[in-house]
């Protein structure tokens, strides 16, 4: 979610725009609209006021308080969280047909999905989304950005159907890579199809559009999930002209080649390299942030890959084993190795204890092995784990 969040929405015009990260994942500009009656102010304070009361109970529930206390606390941030969930949706009936509803509506709706108001502000939303200023709409999401994505993705038929009806608009593809943001699931899946269609779409119709950078970013992550889009990015290289974009796109495009394994190291390599040649991180311009990280990111990314790359030789790696008995990584060269770095205070991973179990009886001892690297500082609560768990596998 972070590397998402702070690349979409208006991001270096630090100059013009105050923007601050409100509440823990909203960005927010303090800007008036033009031409429309905007309650800026009061909506940024119900947002400040959202991250105080969490900051709050937060900090009560790490003191050492008493069940009561802690409930108390609870309480009360339920009780400030409704009072504002109710006082922006009053806003946005205030304002009807305007991007002050709009932008009520989708904040409310993404960041409480499971609330009466959350629920009432997402139909409503998706009401007033079919017929809202395209503009407006597109402005929105601009400036917000929904906490919680999966539950926004009723609004995807709308999205696409708005697209449809103005395809030639500076912001058709921007309600696009919404949807598509709507798709993507915490856990780093997509529903295939409804993506790949807009991702087609943006092949079709808007490859040229200055909106595509937060598109290009969500395929950034060197997912599975996102290798067939790699034509997508590559098409999009050969026609935008937006430095943002090909940033973008040409970051994601040596992630993706990354992931497809050893045999396209070197080339993923090669496109890491074009990046820090192409893109220097210093001309001034709305992401010239975004360009800097990512050079520092892809040094990162070629430090690792000259010496852990897919497809070469483990570093040597040397320690000793619970016992104190010396032991060496190259011990176990010509056989596959997982490498399981555990603790007893890890619950994960004890639990995957009984799964390398399985593993070590499916492949055998002969070609496979578990090296286990343990993080107690306490070396007899390991050794009660191993008799405890019954480990008998790789524990160092």
């Amino acid at each position: 979610m972070g590397r998402l969040l702070r690349r979409t929405g208006i991001v270096g015009l630090g100059l013009l725009l105050v923007v601050g990260f409100l509440s823990g994942d909203v960005l927010f500009p303090n800007v008036v609209y033009g031409g429309d009656p905007y309650p800026d102010r009061e909506l940024q304070q119900l947002m400040k006021e959202l991250g105080v009361a969490r900051r709050e109970f937060g900090s009560v529930k790490k003191s050492k308080v008493s069940e009561t206390e802690l409930q108390a606390a609870s309480d009360r941030l339920a009780t400030d969280e409704e009072r504002i969930r109710r006082r922006s949706l009053q806003l946005a009936k205030e304002y009807p047909n305007t991007k002050a509803e709009l932008s009520v509506l989708y904040w409310v709706a993404g960041k409480w999905p499971e609330t009466v108001e959350g629920k009432h502000a997402l139909e409503t939303l998706i009401k007033v989304s079919a017929t809202a200023n395209i503009e407006h709409l597109g402005q929105t999401f601009d400036v917000i950005h929904a906490s919680r994505k999966e539950s926004m993705r009723p609004l995807v038929p709308v999205l696409l159907q708005r697209e449809r009806e103005n395809s030639n608009h500076p912001y058709a593809a921007k309600l696009l890579t919404e949807a598509c943001f709507f798709l993507v699931t915490d856990q780093g899946t997509v529903v295939p199809d409804e993506f790949s269609r807009i991702a087609d779409i943006f092949v079709e119709r808007h490859a040229t559009s200055p909106k595509l950078a937060n598109f290009c970013e969500l395929l950034g992550g060197g997912e599975p999930w996102a290798q067939p889009f790699e034509s997508h990015l590559r098409r999009i290289l050969d026609v935008n002209e937006d430095r943002y974009v090909r940033v973008s796109a040409h970051f994601a495009l040596a992630s993706i080649v990354r992931s497809h394994g050893a045999s396209r190291q070197e080339e993923a390599q090669e496109i890491y390299q074009a990046y820090l040649k192409d893109f220097d991180g210093q001309t001034i311009y709305l992401a010239q942030g975004i360009e800097q990280d990512n050079r520092q990111e892809t040094k990162q990314i070629l430090k690792i890959m000259s010496r852990h790359g897919i497809g070469m030789t483990a570093p040597e790696t040397i320690g000793v084993d619970l016992d104190g008995t010396p032991l060496s990584l190259k011990d176990y060269r010509g056989k596959v190795v997982l490498v399981s770095f555990w603790a007893t205070w890890c619950k994960p991973c004890i639990d995957a204890i009984p799964h390398e179990r399985d593993l070590l009886e499916t492949f055998g001892d002969s070609d496979f092995a578990i090296f286990g690297v343990n993080a107690d500082k306490d070396i007899e609560k390991a050794k009660a784990a191993i008799k405890e768990h019954d480990i008998s596998h790789g524990v160092h």
